[in-house]
This record gives C-alpha cells, structure tokens and sequence, in this order.
C-alpha cells in the first residue's frame, strides 16, 4: 500500500507566485510589532482585573448595605468607582495599542511591497498580468 505524496507546505499553492518559503505560521508576519501586541495584551487583562475587581467592591458594598443600612459604605463604593475607572483606561490604552501596531504593521508591509515591486522587472510584470 503506498501513502499519498507529501505536500511541500514551503511552496505557495498559486500558480505564477513566487516560490519563496511561506511562514510557517500566520503570527510570523507579525513580528514587527510582536511586542507591542503583547503589551495590548497585557492591558486588555489589566483591565479585565480591574473590572472583576470593580464587581467584588460593589459585592461588599451592597452587603455592608444589607447588613448595617443605617451606614454607607464608602470605602468600597470609592474603590468600585476607581476600579470601573481603572478598567475603561486600561481597556481604552489596549485598544489604542493593537490599533498603532496594526498602522504601524500595514506601513512595514506597505513597504515592503512597494520596495519588492520596484525590484521586479517590467516584463516579468506583464507577463504576470496577461495570461497569452
């Protein structure tokens, strides 16, 4: 029994493109601004924190209501308060980071197209656009 011919996955599928390796994963065009994902990444979870803990300060609020309603909880509705803050700026900053490292991605790759495109000859050019 034979097995099937393996696939050489280093190959583009298309015909005409160029035989270069592909990266082996779809992360590896995001190399450039790796970092800076990750930093959205870790302010993304930040803020994620900071609103569950916003949720357990309004949990002890309202059971410090329930069990003296004659006080108000100060303490815990200030931290409630400054936890919600503190989870819209982070989340707000995240936000902010995946969208320059996205800009900044598109320019790098902008750019390296547009200087590959100036190495290609004009006839390999025209070939490529008629099909005779």
């Amino acid at each position: 029994m034979t097995s099937a011919p393996k696939i050489d996955r280093t190959v583009p599928m298309v015909p005409g493109a160029m035989h270069r390796p592909r990266p082996s994963s779809p992360w590896a065009i995001m190399a450039p601004v790796k970092g800076q994902i990750a930093f959205a990444i870790a302010l993304s979870v930040l803020g994620g924190i900071a609103g569950l803990g916003a949720l357990g300060l309004a949990a002890v609020a309202v059971h410090a209501v329930l069990a003296e309603p004659s006080s108000w909880p100060w303490l815990p509705l200030a931290g409630a308060l400054a936890a919600t803050i503190g989870a819209y700026v982070l989340r707000l900053a995240s936000f902010d980071q995946s969208h320059y490292a996205a800009f900044r991605l598109e320019r790098i790759l902008r750019t390296r197209l547009a200087r590959h495109l100036g190495r290609v000859s004009l006839g390999r050019i025209e070939r490529a656009r008629s099909p005779r």
